[in-house]
This record gives structure tokens, C-alpha cells and sequence, in this order.
């Protein structure tokens, strides 16, 4: 899904994983943390990130009650999307964390229709 909206994505396959990620020193725009992965999950992860001064945007995936929302503010992310996650849903939250970053420069992404075969470009 998210090749469709033109983003490009490290996978890490656990909270312990993503965390390293960012630490090494990799830059990202936006992190989508799963809530429930295995080893670490994704509350402990953001927890972690927010402690040593990280304040990259981090949407919460998995969150499908209102106490899992709560759970996901509360430790850190900056928004939810409850799975399913739609490319709609998924396009307005990271547009919406890429202006709250970069308001001047960046716009929402926009999904592409099925008349054009242009990329989708977040930007």
C-alpha cells in the first residue's frame, strides 16, 4: 500500500528492530508503529523513542478500541489508524504528520486515480 502512495519504507519486524533503526542514525519523515508486535511492542518503542529525545511523528497502527487509542497517545504517537488501515486513511494520516513537520514545504499526499498513471509524490 504504501509503494501505491508513492513512500518509501524500512521494515523492521519488531518495536526492538524499529528502535534501532532510528537510533543508528537513519532518517525517516515518519514512523508507522504496529502496537502489537512481538519482542517489543510498539507502546514500549515510542515510549523509548520519546525518552532519549526523539520527536519524529509516529502513527500508531493496530489500534482498535478506544483504550488502545489511549494506550497509543499516552505513550507517545501523534495519531492512530485502526486496522483495516484504507490508502485513504493511510495518505490523510501521513500527510497530516508531514505537515505538522514540514507546514511551508510539504502537502498531503494524494491517492491517484485510475485515469492517470502519474507517481504519487508526498512533497
Amino acid at each position: 500500500m504504501l509503494d501505491k502512495l508513492g513512500v518509501s519504507a524500512d521494515m523492521a519486524r519488531n518495536g526492538a528492530e524499529a528502535i534501532e533503526l532510528i537510533v543508528e542514525g537513519r532518517e525517516y519523515d515518519v514512523v508507522l508503529m504496529d502496537m502489537h508486535m512481538p519482542v517489543m511492542d510498539g507502546c514500549t518503542a515510542v515510549g523509548l523513542l520519546r525518552e532519549s529525545g526523539h520527536d519524529i511523528p509516529v502513527l500508531a497502527t493496530g489500534a482498535t478500541t478506544e483504550e488502545d487509542r489511549i494506550r497509543c497517545i499516552t505513550a507517545g504517537c501523534d495519531d492512530y489508524l485502526a486496522k483495516p488501515v484504507s490508502a485513504e486513511s493511510l495518505a490523510d494520516a501521513i500527510g497530516s504528520a508531514m505537515a505538522r513537520i514540514c507546514p511551508v514545504t510539504c502537502s498531503r499526499l494524494q491517492l491517484p486515480t485510475e485515469k492517470t498513471s502519474d507517481p504519487v509524490v508526498a512533497g
